[in-house]
């Protein structure tokens, strides 16, 4: 059985989301609810992965290449989309 790391935290839902407008919280000027760090800056189209909610907002992780920007933008802007689904970690037989 493969392991989903050592956490002992309950599975938690992931969202594909797509942002629905800019969000630019240097622009906007805008302060997020004490203990949310960092806020993140995204474009209207963009795919990402919602992870937690907190006070109105999400953490979300933006693919970016190789790698993922993280951090918090108002869950207004972001459409929920389908659950992810994890990989088995076995194969079935065809």
């Amino acid at each position: 059985m493969a392991s989903q790391g050592s956490s002992s935290a309950p599975p938690r839902d992931v969202y594909a989301c797509e942002v629905s407008e800019d969000w630019d919280p240097i622009a906007l000027r805008a302060t997020l609810p004490r203990g949310l760090t960092p806020s993140l800056k995204v474009k209207k189209g963009d795919n990402v992965w919602a992870y937690h909610t907190n006070q109105s907002y999400s953490y979300i992780h933006l693919p970016t290449g190789d790698t993922h920007l993280r951090g918090w933008v108002p869950l207004r802007i972001l459409k929920k989309g389908a659950i992810r689904v994890e990989d088995l970690p076995i194969e079935l037989p065809a």
